[in-house]
């Protein structure tokens, strides 16, 4: 591959990034629905038509930012601390909870869009269904790595119910108030 494609490639990743970054910041400071495409595109400084091309739709933006979380989340298991099923639970949660705090305005913003069942952003939808199963994997990896760990049919159990206590402390940590 010659240079040029790899750094067309480079700028196009940057400009998705700033793209994403900004809707994010507006989301935050603004909420969803004030949040436009016109607005997002500006200030990442890139045509509406670019910002469209990387995420059609404002739903597309928030399913993005749940996959990097995802994909740091997933990361971070590969050196999951050893120690009891608390204790790597915790440790999880622990490092969840890091990777959200800096994304914590924009995801109290994305609330509602998040539990809409219809919605193309539901984190229980069919749309999100690759992304909760990285996260799900992260708490399996949590119970069978365990120092405590229980037979299988018991891990998978555990591991499932887990992840809907993760689910329930991600939900809680986000409407929070400060």
């Amino acid at each position: 591959m010659s240079p040029q494609p790899r750094a067309e490639q480079a700028r196009a990743r940057r400009s998705r990034l700033r793209v994403l970054e900004a809707a994010l910041a507006l989301f935050a400071r603004d909420g969803y629905d004030a949040t436009t495409f016109a607005r997002v595109a500006s200030e990442a400084g890139v045509s509406v038509g670019l910002a469209c091309r990387y995420f059609p739709t404002k739903e597309h933006l928030v399913v993005a930012l749940y996959d990097r979380l995802a994909t740091e989340l997933e990361a971070w298991s590969l050196e999951m601390p050893a120690g009891t099923v608390a204790e790597r639970f915790e440790s999880a949660m622990r490092a969840k909870l890091a990777l959200l705090e800096p994304h914590r305005r924009a995801l109290v913003a994305l609330t509602a869009r998040a539990l809409d069942p219809e919605g193309r952003a539901s984190v229980l939808g069919p749309h999100t269904e690759a992304l909760r199963s990285k996260v799900a994997g992260v708490f399996w990896a949590a119970v069978c790595g365990s120092t405590d760990a229980p037979g299988p049919d018991e891990s998978a159990a555990l591991a499932r119910a887990l992840y809907g206590v993760h689910l329930l402390l991600v939900l809680l940590y986000v409407q929070e108030s400060d």
